[in-house]
Formats: structure tokens, C-alpha cells, sequence
């Protein structure tokens, strides 16, 4: 109902990882804020899984791609910390503040998403 531009809540991911990526000084930014999200989501999809099955009785037809994610994500959130971002922190001890500063910023970015997503859906923020 809203012209595409109207908000630019639902593009602030997007232009994260663009603003990151325009200059190589912010690197270690971009990885933390890619990584970031791979780390948190099983625990964001089981949350996401428990509120499906509560509106849901084939939640799981219905929604299958958080339930195939939750295992998927674990493993793939533990390989971006145990084979990115460990590694980077033991060669460069001073890109963990990068890291964590880039990570930082996309949960924020990720925050205001969801708020934006109650308001949208008619839900009262958290």
C-alpha cells in the first residue's frame, strides 16, 4: 500500500552492507555485521518457530524454511565464528573491535527492522 521508498526501514540491511563495502577500512565492519546475524538466527528461529505453531496447526508445511534453518544455522554460525572470526582476532588482535562494532551495528539495523515490522503488522513493539 505504500510506494516501495516510502520507508527505509525495510532497505537498512541493505544499506549496511553497501556502506561497508564502499571503502576497505570498513572490512572488518562488514564481516562482524555478516557474521553477526549467522551467530544469533537459531535462537531468533526457534522464537519465530513457537510463535508459528501458536497460530498454526501445519506450521510446519507452512513455515518449513525456519524449521530447516534452526540445525542449518547452528552449525553455519558456529563455522563464521570458529573459521572467520576467531581466526581474523588471533592474527590481527585489533579487528575485534571492528568486528564487534560492525556486528553491533546490524543487530541494531535488525532491531529497527522488527520494529518496523510491528508497527506494519499491527503488533505492539518489544
Amino acid at each position: 500500500t505504500l510506494p516501495i521508498w516510502e520507508d527505509w526501514r525495510p532497505y537498512a540491511g541493505h544499506n549496511l552492507y553497501f556502506c561497508f563495502g564502499l571503502n576497505r577500512r570498513h572490512y572488518f565492519k562488514g564481516i562482524g555485521s555478516l557474521g553477526m546475524p549467522e551467530i544469533f538466527d537459531p535462537n531468533r528461529n526457534r522464537s519465530v518457530v513457537a510463535g508459528l505453531e501458536r497460530l498454526y496447526s501445519d506450521a510446519r508445511v507452512k513455515c518449513e524454511y525456519f524449521y530447516d534453518h534452526i540445525e542449518v544455522d547452528e552449525k553455519h554460525g558456529l563455522g563464521w565464528l570458529n573459521n572467520a572470526i576467531v581466526p581474523i582476532v588471533e592474527v590481527e588482535p585489533e579487528a575485534g573491535l571492528e568486528l564487534a562494532i560492525g556486528g553491533a551495528l546490524r543487530m541494531e539495523v535488525m532491531r529497527r527492522y522488527n520494529q518496523y515490522l510491528a508497527v506494519r503488522l499491527g503488533v505492539e513493539p518489544i
